[in-house]
C-alpha cells in the first residue's frame, strides 16, 4: 500500500503554499491559471517525487489521495462541472509530471 505522502511535512507545506496562494478567496480562477500558480504546483509535485525517492515508493503516489485533498480545498468554490474540469486538469498534469520524471530516470 502506498504511503500517505500528504502527511509528509515538506509535501504538505508545498501543497498548502500552492493551494492557498492560488485561491486567496472563493470564486478565484483556476488554481493553475497564473504562471506563479504553476510554478508553485510544480514545486509541490517535485516534493512528492522527492518523498517517493526517499521512501522508495516510486510510482505509488496515490492519485486518490490528491483528489481527496482537492475535493476538500476546491469543492464548493466552483460549479460541479467547473470543479470536475479543474480537478481533471490538475490530476492530468500531476500524472504527466510523474511520468516525465520516470522517463528521465531511464535515460
Amino acid at each position: 500500500m502506498a504511503e500517505n505522502y500528504m502527511k509528509d511535512e515538506k509535501v504538505r507545506r508545498y501543497y498548502d503554499f500552492w493551494i492557498k496562494s492560488a485561491l486567496p478567496d472563493p470564486g478565484s480562477p483556476n488554481p493553475l491559471g497564473h504562471p506563479s500558480d504553476r510554478r508553485n504546483f510544480y514545486a509541490f509535485v517535485k516534493a512528492c517525487i522527492q518523498f517517493a525517492e526517499h521512501k522508495d515508493v516510486r510510482r505509488k503516489l496515490s492519485i486518490d489521495l490528491l483528489e481527496a485533498h482537492l475535493y476538500d480545498d476546491l469543492h464548493g468554490r466552483y460549479t460541479e462541472k467547473g470543479y470536475d474540469l479543474i480537478k481533471h486538469e490538475i490530476i492530468a498534469l500531476f500524472e504527466n509530471l510523474l511520468d516525465y520524471e520516470d522517463a528521465t530516470l531511464i535515460l
